[in-house]
């Protein structure tokens, strides 16, 4: 019953995500009218960064600037608010030590950076509607990353791939009575702008080399453990990512007009969050291991 359960939830899952990216495009039109129109006039400072990809027909360049302001007037209402403090046995270094344990669980899986993005939301977003013990977090952990995985992956891993490489959840049936559980507090509601979906757009503004994409990646993901950083829009997160990269590898200028123009923020507006994500660099070989080690190997090859 319960596996019948699982692949009804798994093609409704598809389901839903289809009817999303048909509602983007939809939004990319109406957009437009929403907002009146009110393109910004680019500087002839502004790069256009995607005359390479006219003839993509993946790249939709047509509507991705409508798209990224569809997804800036969705994320306020879709943020987490601040909930650690109604949790009666998580607290914030708790959710760290998930965090990061998920980052290597997601990268032995591997799973596209969509799913760990959306799986850390869901999880903050699980936290903020109900009241999970210490010991039932893990399990919440690996569900969420089974339903980001559902949503995402054209091919997600059967569940029996992640109680392979979990220690401590055992039982499929406790992952699937988890999932559906969170499923039905969240009401489905999974189509929501994450900080990779501005992250991806963001490199691309900021012309990087793949060391500065990857340091990019590196100071998100430290975002993604540090609770604090929840207080931010994935789209600041995202822009404090690039502007922290930059700045760890002494690049200038550190933000230029057409950072500004896609980003929608300043210099002055990214810089306090880019601090804060510069301060976790000084703690990723120790408290923040899983992200250190996987950017490290990157970095080795380089």
């Amino acid at each position: 019953m319960i596996l019948q359960e699982a692949e009804k939830d798994e093609k409704n899952l598809r389901r839903r995500r289809i009817r999303y990216i048909k509602k983007l495009v939809s939004e990319a039109l109406s957009v437009r009218k929403v907002i009146h129109v009110r393109r910004h006039t680019r500087k002839e400072s502004v790069i256009d960064i995607d005359k390479e990809d006219v003839n993509n027909s993946l790249a939709v360049v047509e509507y991705v600037e409508d798209l990224y302001k569809f997804y800036k007037l969705a994320e306020s209402s879709s943020r987490v608010g601040d909930y650690i403090d109604l949790q009666f046995d998580i607290n914030e270094h708790t959710r760290m030590v998930l965090v990061n344990w998920l980052i290597d669980f997601h990268k032995k899986l591997k799973l596209s950076p969509e799913v760990l993005y959306l799986a850390v939301y869901i999880i903050d977003r699980y936290l903020a509607m109900r009241l999970v013990p210490r010991k039932d977090l893990f399990l919440v952990g690996i569900s969420a990353m089974v339903i980001a995985g559902k949503y995402e992956e054209d091919s997600p891993p059967k569940v029996k791939e992640y109680i392979t490489m979990a220690e401590g959840v055992d039982k499929k049936d406790q992952i699937l009575a988890m999932e559906k559980a969170v499923l039905e507090k969240l009401d489905w509601t999974l189509a929501v702008p994450t900080t990779y979906h501005f992250l991806v757009r963001f490199i691309k503004a900021a012309v990087a080399d793949k060391e500065m994409e990857d340091m990019s990646f590196f100071m998100a993901e430290l975002g993604l453990m540090k609770y604090a950083m929840i207080n931010y829009s994935p789209s600041m997160l995202a822009a404090s990512a690039v502007y922290a990269a930059k700045y760890s590898l002494k690049m200038t200028p550190l933000w230029n007009e057409t950072l500004k123009y896609h980003t929608g923020f300043s210099e002055f507006q990214v810089i306090e969050c880019a601090k804060q994500l510069t301060s976790f660099h000084s703690e990723a070989a120790h408290q923040l291991w899983a992200s250190y080690r996987k950017y490290m190997s990157c970095w080795l090859t380089l």
